[in-house]
């Protein structure tokens, strides 16, 4: 079923402006669901409207059928006489993982090297990622506690190279070893390039089902 026919008049809405939505909420209701676009009443941040700069891109939370789900879009216009805003329909729309940062699966080739030595260990690959770290795949274990720079590129975004400390380090079945990493020092500017990388895997896995 597409989104217009999911949402319903008054139900209300979460609106972030950042993609790992842990920043400034506003919040807001449907006025209208059209299939090109939605109609939403004014944001409010406490009681204080809020005009979103149009063409401007917005992370949503809505939550339908006690289940929560999330929907990127962007703004086409305000209604300032009639307390409205315009925003665009979403292709599509995933389900919200209550944890801090959503989490995808991916396979991305990925150099690690120790900051002070300089040593570099090859043979790892980003089994998964989130806005706020990454688990790795590879042949050889790194130290708890310690951080390391990772280097790898990120579809649409370019190379990014992040300072990463290392949680936990675990062997599997086949001898490989899985390690769970947490950024350090992340730029919001990284965060919200990694966080649109995961929402583009998320939809496009949603259409394939």
């Amino acid at each position: 079923m597409e989104l217009d026919q999911q949402l319903k008049i008054n139900q209300g809405l979460e609106i972030y402006l950042d993609p790992d939505m842990t920043g400034d909420k506003y919040l807001s209701q449907i006025a209208a669901a059209m299939p090109e676009f939605i109609i939403l009443t004014l944001p409010v941040r406490g009681r204080e409207p809020i005009l979103l700069q149009p063409e401007s891109r917005i992370y949503c939370r809505v939550v339908m059928d006690d289940v929560p789900y999330v929907f990127s879009s962007w703004v086409l216009a305000n209604d300032e006489t009639r307390r409205l805003t315009h925003i665009a329909a979403p292709e599509s729309f995933i389900k919200h993982q209550m944890r801090q940062f959503v989490r995808v699966e991916t396979c991305l080739p990925v150099a690690v090297e120790e900051p002070e030595s300089k040593q570099d260990f090859p043979g790892y690959i980003i089994q998964n990622i989130s806005g706020g770290g990454t688990g790795l795949l590879g042949h050889q274990a790194l130290a708890l506690n310690e951080t390391y720079y990772l280097t790898f590129d990120l579809p649409d975004a370019g190379q990014m190279r992040i300072l990463a400390r290392v949680l936990r380090s675990s062997g599997d079945e086949t001898n490989r070893v899985k390690i769970g990493l947490e950024f350090v020092g992340l730029s919001e500017t990284n965060r919200n390039k990694i966080m649109k990388y995961i929402f583009k895997i998320q939809a496009e896995r949603r259409r394939k089902t």
